[in-house]
């Protein structure tokens, strides 16, 4: 057995894999009001040369219509198991039962869209409200909603419109991970404030006899579904008051992957950011994050003269922010930039590092030489002995 459900009587519809059957099940007696397929079926399965099933599971109740006595299951045909097959493919159905005349039809059937057979697991899902939507009232085949369905291995799955038009399918790369089923349902999270992370660096460098100041900033926040934007604001002083008064804006960012970054010319020193949702509604904003002053990249040029009036929070001076004057570089650290990401690496550390895989590189290269040289060596004492045998 691999799946339990109940109708609106509160009689139970269990599935059977090994004997390819569909009970209904009283729930005052414990005994069998009807069965569908296997060896004893109480129905006729109409039309008898295309519909058939076997190995199914997830047989779920999907509604009843009291004026015909019709009643509509749905279950995922797996067509497949014990080294048997039925079908070429495996399939979504969805299935009148009238028990009037005691026929089963197929009202409708999606297919594994790869062709392939599902030999276990696997399950049926009608998107949509089912309050509101009965498949056995007249059109409406399939309750109104997508049908998404779970085809077991690697994860393998599907979504159909009604129609039987194949809209979206996804599996895993790899064939070890597997899931008995699968569903689909609206996810909505705004995770703690505190999980919302956001960084920043800078970096400054002399062009032309100028000082140039880009900073970085880098936000995310694990788990929130609804953020669209990102603003970024700066404040020239911060107490820890958040008063709204001491941020400016500075420009905003889409989300677009779980990381997202935001550059900006000029020194942001004190930085927060501010999630957005698609109708631009505030979810939160992050923690205040002071950004490490650039070390500066001069190259050739001087930097002796450079002073806190070479940089600015976006057009307001920060001569007199103790916090916004300017690193000059130490001669025994350079700048290195991987990306959009900044990091400082000393000189004897980079020299030494050259050195070593110098050292290693040329250890590597003697070492194939010494070795082509005593395979030619090889090779000719072999030559030799050959020619003084014959």
């Amino acid at each position: 057995m691999n799946s339990v459900d109940k109708d609106n009587a509160g009689d139970y519809i269990m599935s059977a894999r090994f004997t390819s059957t569909i009970y209904k099940v009283s729930h005052i007696t414990g005994s069998i009001i009807w069965s569908l397929g296997g060896k004893d079926s109480s129905f006729a399965l109409l039309p008898e040369r295309s519909f058939n099933f076997s190995y199914q599971h997830d047989a779920r109740f999907r509604g009843e219509n009291n004026n015909t006595n019709i009643t509509i299951i749905s279950f995922l045909n797996n067509a497949a198991g014990n080294g048997v097959s039925t079908a070429k493919h495996s399939s979504a159905f969805l299935v009148a039962l009238n028990k009037t005349d005691m026929t089963a039809t197929l009202v409708s059937h999606w297919d594994r869209p790869d062709g392939e057979l599902s030999h276990a697991k696997g399950n049926v899902q009608i998107l949509g409200d089912p309050a509101k939507n009965n498949p056995a009232e007249p059109n409406n085949s399939s309750g109104g909603g997508n049908i998404f369905v779970g085809w077991a291995a690697n994860g393998y799955l599907s979504e159909f419109i009604a129609s039987g038009v194949c809209v979206q399918e996804a599996r895993f790369l790899s064939w070890r991970y597997t899931t008995y089923r699968i569903y689909k349902y609206p996810f909505v999270a705004t995770p703690k404030i505190e999980e919302m992370a956001i960084k920043a660096s800078s970096r400054g460098e002399m062009k032309g006899g100028k000082p140039l100041v880009t900073t970085a900033v880098y936000i995310s926040w694990n788990g929130a579904t609804e953020v669209d934007e990102w603003k970024i604001y700066n404040a020239r002083n911060w107490n820890g008051d958040g008063g709204e008064g001491t941020w400016n804006f500075v420009g905003s960012v889409k989300k677009t992957r779980f990381e997202s970054i935001f550059i900006s010319d000029g020194y942001l020193a004190f930085v927060r950011a501010q999630a957005l949702d698609s109708k631009g509604r505030g979810l939160g904003n992050s923690s205040t994050y002071l950004t490490t002053p650039p070390v500066w990249d001069c190259g050739d040029e001087n930097c002796d003269e450079l002073s806190a009036n070479s940089f600015k929070i976006g057009d307001e001076n920060l001569s007199s922010d103790p916090v916004g004057q300017p690193k000059k570089a130490s001669p025994s650290w350079t700048t290195v930039a991987f990306g959009n990401y900044l990091t400082t690496i000393s000189w004897p550390t980079l020299m030494f590092g050259s050195v070593f895989f110098f050292l290693l590189s040329l250890c590597l290269l003697s070492m194939a030489a010494l070795g082509v040289c005593y395979v030619l060596r090889q090779r000719r004492a072999a030559v030799g002995s050959n020619f003084q045998s014959r």
